[in-house]
């Protein structure tokens, strides 16, 4: 299944320069805010360039459920509260590429 490991290296590399991050740091369970970081206007921004990049419609995408604002970064080191949020890994970005679509629904 080259096709599959060619799209899983280009998201892969996407993810690397996108966010600035270690090989290390990525895999397919890898979760975007959790583990990288990502939220707020920055969530947003890669989401968009996500979009543009691989083609995938998000219309339906609903950043909320997945990131939070960049308020809740302080209460969350305040309060060392977890993340009420639905997690979003990079498994989710590559079944949104073979899907052409990002949406909230159940996964």
């Amino acid at each position: 299944m080259k096709n599959g490991t060619d799209l899983a290296e280009r998201l892969f590399l996407f993810v690397k320069y996108e966010l600035c991050v270690d090989d290390e740091e990525i895999s397919m369970d890898t979760r975007l805010e959790d583990d990288l970081g990502v939220y707020g206007d920055d969530a947003v921004d890669f989401i968009v360039k996500y979009s543009e990049t691989f083609n995938v419609d998000v219309s339906d995408f609903n950043i909320k459920d997945f990131f939070s604002p960049e308020q809740d970064l302080l209460s969350k080191l305040l309060f060392m509260r977890r993340s009420l949020r639905k997690p979003f890994t990079v498994r989710d970005l590559y079944n949104g590429i073979l899907e052409k679509k990002l949406g909230s629904e159940e996964r």
